[in-house]
């Protein structure tokens, strides 16, 4: 019954693949870290990130490179990465093996993930994204901000969590990525 259900998952998604994770996210951070990059290999991500990708830095051993969030002076909270930051760090760290996106941050704002996933794809780099914030709330059918944003199909790794909409534990990981 489990893996009829990872592959309705996976359906869903329209991934190759799809796995429940046990608790909430956090695995399914370090498993997409530990299948993306490796010890000395570079990922580009957002320094306000869960502490839970900060192991997952720790136990594949990759270099961040980090990219700060635009501030919001009004109400003084981290907003999300302009896709333009992005692009700069992209630029200045050519060798870097992927992008991870918190979509939406904690303060549920949304990044530009169509624009970046184009921008880590011609540099062939692979794109990671956290959406433990949003499955089940955004999209048409509630698969979340690659959804509503029409790049669903385009990006590599989707982290979800049924703790924040469901109402129980675990979590899900899809991807169409070969490992």
């Amino acid at each position: 019954p489990i893996q009829d259900s990872q592959k309705q998952a996976a359906a869903l998604y329209g991934a190759d693949a799809s796995y429940y994770l046990v608790n909430g996210t956090t695995g399914g951070i370090y498993a997409m870290l530990l299948t993306t990059v490796g010890p000395g290999e570079k990922i580009i991500l957002p320094r306000n990130v869960h502490r839970s990708v900060i192991g997952g830095l720790i136990l594949s051993g990759a270099i961040p490179v980090f990219v700060s969030p635009a501030l919001d002076s009004r109400l003084q909270i981290a907003m999300n990465v302009p896709a333009s930051s992005y692009a700069e760090a992209m630029r200045l760290h050519p060798d870097a093996k992927a992008v991870l996106l918190i979509n939406p941050t904690y303060y549920g704002v949304v990044a530009e993930i169509a624009a970046i996933t184009e921008q880590a794809h011609q540099r062939g780099m692979v794109v990671l994204v956290d959406e433990a914030h949003s499955m089940g709330f955004i999209g048409p059918n509630g698969r979340g901000v690659a959804e509503d944003q029409g790049c669903l199909d385009d990006v590599d790794f989707v982290i979800g969590t049924f703790s924040k909409s469901v109402g129980t534990v675990g979590g899900f990981c899809v991807s169409n990525h070969p490992k």
